[in-house]
């Protein structure tokens, strides 16, 4: 889901992927969707989307949110953020992350910003069950064929 259209068509690809990955990242914690996809929709048009950088702005997201995104999900990697002279610098001075010490960040010496409550080193109540994130894992993929799984054979051992 984080892939860069760059990616996708074989172009080669640098630093501007990861920052195409990195808005994917931000996208999808600010709103809890995923820029480019929706539930059931088929590879090719998620790639589809993906190459030509459509994707949904809403109305709850801050402006520097959506100045990011817009400014990221660029599908022509000479024409994103961090791909001009100032490299990234561009992605740093963006208001989104105003306030942010990046040498401290770099250095790991930030404090998280939430730490949750452990029982115990194995607490996993964090975390949703497995039977709810097993139900939103479905598929409507045809089974693998016979043939299809002696490909796989080696794999048994």
């Amino acid at each position: 889901m984080y892939i860069a259209p760059e990616v996708i068509q074989y172009k080669g690809h640098d630093k501007g992927a990861d920052y195409w990955a990195l808005a994917c990242i931000v996208f999808e914690m600010v709103s809890a969707k995923y820029p480019f996809y929706e539930n059931d929709m088929a590879e090719l048009t998620l790639f589809k989307k993906i190459i030509r950088g459509q994707f949904k702005l809403y109305g709850f997201m801050s402006f520097e949110a959506k100045l990011l995104f817009i400014s990221l999900f660029v599908p022509d990697p000479a024409h994103r953020l961090g791909a001009r002279a100032n490299g990234w610098q561009d992605l740093y001075n963006l208001s989104f992350f105003e306030g942010l010490d990046f040498k401290a960040l770099r250095k790991q010496s930030l404090p998280a910003p939430w730490v949750p409550d452990l029982k115990n080193p194995l607490d996993s109540s964090n975390f949703h069950e497995i039977s709810q994130v097993e139900d939103k894992m479905t598929t409507n993929d045809p089974p693998i064929s016979e043939v299809e799984q002696q490909l796989f054979h080696a794999f048994d051992k």
